[in-house]
């Protein structure tokens, strides 16, 4: 009886310790900091994807060298500001620099999750998560008018992309 009990306090222990992990684990997984302008995505669950109250936002994710950091991939932490960098010259690359460099001393909330929008819509590399993101409502703004917003900044970027050079 002493043994069965012994066994069963291990056994219930052993799995507090593997829950504790695997929740601790989801929770880092999912978690994305909102460092600097931008909006909160209100909580939510699409299947594999959501986001828990202030775990996701939509913005500026960290400064670096005086200049605002974003996501290009959707459903992945951000972590370090470092990344792995690579040369970007395709004309969607070169319209996002465009974008980021024309916006980037407009640090108000709605720019910058509009620049974090329009790169997500044309550079994401985990687009299946960003389409779920799209459908998703903002604590203190109207995805909607991210959206227009984002579409506005994307199409003066556009116009406005040097005739030459590579984005490094």
């Amino acid at each position: 009886m002493r043994q069965t009990l012994r066994k069963f306090g291990m056994a219930l222990i052993a799995f507090i310790v593997g829950a504790a992990t695997l929740i601790g684990g989801t929770v880092t997984a999912q978690a994305a900091t909102n460092s600097g302008p931008g909006y909160w995505f209100n909580p939510f669950r699409e299947g594999p994807v959501f986001a828990g109250k202030h775990g996701v936002g939509l913005g500026v994710i960290g400064m670096k060298d005086g200049l605002p950091v974003y996501c290009i991939e959707s459903g992945i932490p951000a972590g370090s500001l470092e990344g792995n960098w690579q040369p970007a010259d395709d004309m969607n690359s070169r319209i996002g620099a465009t974008l980021v460099d024309r916006n980037k001393g407009d640090m108000s909330d709605m720019t910058q999750a509009a620049v974090q929008y329009a790169i997500h819509d044309h550079l994401d590399q985990g687009s299946s998560a960003w389409s779920v993101y799209k459908r998703q409502s903002l604590e203190g703004a109207n995805m909607a008018d991210v959206a227009n917003r984002a579409a506005q900044l994307w199409n003066d970027a556009a116009q406005n992309v040097p005739a030459n050079g590579t984005v490094d």
